[in-house]
């Protein structure tokens, strides 16, 4: 297995057992006398033999915030939001200390706002479970003019409710949304110096337990809030507002201190190991941060993609491009390309490089099939965090990780086509049916041009780039074969793991099927799928209609827990039915 850079998990060694942790669970059935005198001896003892580092955040032994957060007296739709974002969300944004931030709940000292966005967060999820309805749409707008208010009065939980926003934003397709947000908390965490915070070193000797927690916590918002920017700004065709020549903050690390809720304290030091743990070895620990740390890495993958595509226009010349005039702007300036492209983008060595690291980033995921039937959802807070928890969580996110790939070799090759050097959107079709498009010759009279109103929906949410990436039908055949390539492995991997339910996918999965979509709804339409050219091409029009109407069907399930309503409806202007419908005609009369 290929050895990543991230922070490794606690070696046997360095592990606190049960010994070291200063509180033990407590049964709900046992005399409450007996169980507050035991609380106060666990305390008293801790305030006597504590290290020089542990302080104790809170008062209250571990079992005692269990006892409260299950009892009457805690308000029972808080206790139900929270499980269920710890639950479904936890693994997919870890920036909360779970020990702490229970202790925190039970005691009434966290920011109600940051309640609200779970509320939302998680509305999805308990409609489909328990069949109540809520109105997502309210909540998000409360929640938005409460932001507002607090930008005043900054705190780490608005920072926090700020981050979930934005990838709640994300999910629910709301991308102006999504976009503001983004780019208001990257330019935060770099105003509050969360990008350098390990520029000093720390004084182990003399920090404190709780300053461990805060510093870690700070940590993990910041990667989370880089990868949201490595995202908006390749979608919207921008520099990242975090340069990547001014990071000096370590990814995350002490996978077992940190998650496992029964460690509120304990009695060594997190120990930070060498970055070499292996995928296996993260597997094997629990290491939910190796994702995190995967994830990390593709994003800066995405911010030199970014780079890539405005160097291409910058520094190479299509053949039959138009726009040879010379370019005379600020830190643009030139006489001439310095490379002419003849055929293809593979004739630009830092393409095919780009290419490349997509290819050995997602070698080196641990393949979440081969994980089936390790770990174990937890039931209750006390299991949140035990090893068997974490490795759940891990396949969770290994899951949804290796889809990753599929927008990511998309957005690179399908930006390989003439069109991309003309200022005009695509190149269109010749001959005697110049003026109509692939999808309006597939589907012939019934076909409603839209195109002017999807690029206008799209306008709103990508670039021009992304946009026109998602509607040319001159994108060079060796590019697009790897785009099909990559559909087609990433749908034989869903289904290899379809133990796997809906609403675990996160929102770059549905990314992932809206841009596989438009590819496949271009290629059944296309000429060579349409008049039957190399009947034993391996994409054929019966493989692409397969593919499409099950990505398809999966992203309308989605809707149960995302707000994907809105790519529905793109994609419903893009005529997916009709080509669903149509393409099956098709392949049936092949057979």
């Amino acid at each position: 297995m290929t050895s990543f850079s991230i922070s490794s998990i606690l070696n046997s060694d360095d592990v606190p057992d049960d010994k070291t942790v200063t509180s033990s669970t407590q049964s709900s059935e046992e005399d409450p006398t007996l169980a507050a005198e035991t609380h106060e001896l666990v305390k008293n003892d801790l305030l006597r033999n504590r290290p020089a580092f542990l302080e104790p955040w809170d008062e209250l032994p571990t079992d005692e915030v269990f006892r409260k957060f299950y009892s009457d007296e805690f308000p029972a739709q808080i206790r139900e939001v929270v499980t269920y974002y710890f639950d479904y969300y936890y693994s997919i944004c870890p920036i909360f200390h779970p020990a702490s931030f229970l202790c925190r709940l039970v005691s009434g000292k966290i920011d109600p706002i940051l309640i609200d966005v779970m509320r939302a967060r998680t509305a999805r999820v308990i409609s489909k479970h328990t069949g109540r309805k809520i109105d997502v749409d309210a909540i998000i707008e409360g929640i938005n003019k409460q932001l507002l208010v607090d930008m005043e009065h900054l705190t780490v939980d608005s920072m926090r409710a700020i981050v979930l926003m934005t990838t709640l934003s994300g999910g629910e397709c709301r991308f102006m949304s999504f976009n503001s947000l983004a780019s208001l908390v990257s330019s935060m965490v770099g105003k509050l110096g969360w990008n350098v915070v390990d520029l000093r070193d720390y004084d182990k000797s003399s920090m404190m337990w709780h300053d461990w927690v805060n510093l870690e916590g700070k940590r993990r918002l910041f990667w989370v809030v880089y990868q949201l920017d490595a995202y908006q700004a390749l979608l919207c065709d921008r520099p990242m507002s975090i340069s990547n020549s001014r990071i000096y903050t370590t990814l995350p690390r002490s996978d077992h201190t940190w998650d496992d809720i029964n460690l509120s304290r304990v009695a060594i030091w997190p120990v930070d190991q060498p970055n070499n743990e292996t995928g296996d070895e993260a597997v094997q620990n629990g290491s939910l941060s190796y994702a995190l740390s995967s994830i990390v890495t593709l994003a800066s993958y995405y911010s030199q993609l970014n780079d890539l595509l405005w160097d291409i226009k910058r520094m190479t010349q299509y053949s039959d491009a138009a726009n040879n005039c010379t370019i005379d702007i600020v830190g643009m300036r030139r006489k001439s390309a310095k490379l002419v492209i003849k055929e293809s983008l593979f004739e630009y060595p830092p393409f095919v490089a780009m290419h490349q690291k997509f290819v050995e980033w997602k070698k080196s995921l641990v393949l979440a099939d081969e994980l089936k039937g390790l770990g174990q959802q937890f039931t209750h807070f006390t299991q949140f965090g035990s090893l068997k928890h974490r490795q759940f969580m891990l396949r969770m996110r290994l899951f949804c990780l290796y889809c990753y790939y599929v927008p990511s070799m998309l957005f690179l090759h399908l930006a390989n086509r003439p069109s991309f050097f003309q200022q005009e959107p695509q190149v269109k079709p010749v001959g005697k049916d110049a003026d109509k498009s692939d999808i309006h010759l597939f589907l012939g009279p019934g076909y409603t041009d839209n195109t002017q109103l999807i690029r206008e929906i799209l306008s709103t949410s990508f670039s021009t780039t992304v946009n026109d990436s998602l509607l040319a039908e001159d994108v060079c055949q060796e590019s697009w074969d790897i785009c099909l390539e990559s559909i087609d492995d990433m749908y034989a991997f869903i289904e290899r793991n379809d133990d796997v339910p809906v609403e675990r996918y996160d929102q770059i999965m549905q990314i992932s099927f809206f841009t596989s979509i438009t590819v496949l709804i271009r290629h059944v339409c296309s000429k060579r799928i349409r008049d039957g050219v190399q009947s034993d091409y391996r994409f054929d029009i019966a493989w692409s209609v397969r593919i499409m109407r099950g990505l398809w069907e999966r992203l309308k399930k989605l809707g149960y827990v995302s707000g994907v309503a809105g790519m529905e409806a793109l994609l419903q202007k893009m005529h997916v039915d009709q080509v669903v419908a149509t393409g099956e005609l098709f392949a049936k009369m092949a057979l």
